[in-house]
């Protein structure tokens, strides 16, 4: 098993080279040379970024990292004297108050709230039977919507589609699944 750090810089502060070598710097500090690790430095964004990944076994095989409690903020603080060692700029912690907040929260239909939609809107066309209902259902455009393909599919359940297509298929009046 392996773990993951990744450490960013301001934009235009840090050639790819040092980024490099503060990142080797920061895996060497965490793990005190005891863990392998390698450093893979990207410019793909407008930001250089380190991604730290080291192995959780020792060198010598005889212990094995384990992830402390706040060891995210224990990363936090070596990192950061290694960046003011090196004159780079640090993330100032603000107060909680003056933090952005995420209070809304965009609203997310359930499968369930679309096939309560989907049966209202039936019974106001006032159908005659099951089938009609059900037909009404099918004629209806799909949602264009961005969703997960599991939530987009507007397919009836299975039971309804075998029921319609037995209905369909014969003159009962009876559906496959009632007890007779």
């Amino acid at each position: 098993m392996v773990y993951q750090i990744r450490q960013s810089f301001k934009p235009g502060e840090v050639t790819p080279e040092e980024a490099n070598r503060i990142g080797y710097e920061l895996g060497m500090r965490f793990t005190k040379g005891k863990h392998a690790f390698i450093v893979a430095t990207h410019t793909d964004r407008a930001h250089i970024h380190n991604h730290i990944i080291f192995n959780s076994t020792a060198l010598d095989c005889t212990r094995k990292f384990r992830d402390f409690f706040l060891s995210g903020l224990a990363l936090q603080r070596v990192s950061d004297r290694l960046c003011l060692e090196h004159g780079l700029s640090v993330i100032e912690p603000r107060p909680y108050r003056e933090r952005k907040k995420r209070t809304e929260y965009p609203k997310r239909t359930s499968n369930r709230d679309d096939l309560r939609a989907i049966i209202d809107a039936a019974l106001q066309r006032k159908p005659k039977d099951f089938v009609t209902g059900i037909a009404f259902h099918e004629e209806r455009p799909q949602r264009t919507e961005q969703r997960t393909a599991a939530r987009c599919s507007r397919r009836l359940p299975r039971f309804a589609q075998a029921a319609v297509q037995w209905m369909r298929s014969s003159n009962n009046t009876r559906p496959p699944y009632s007890a007779s």
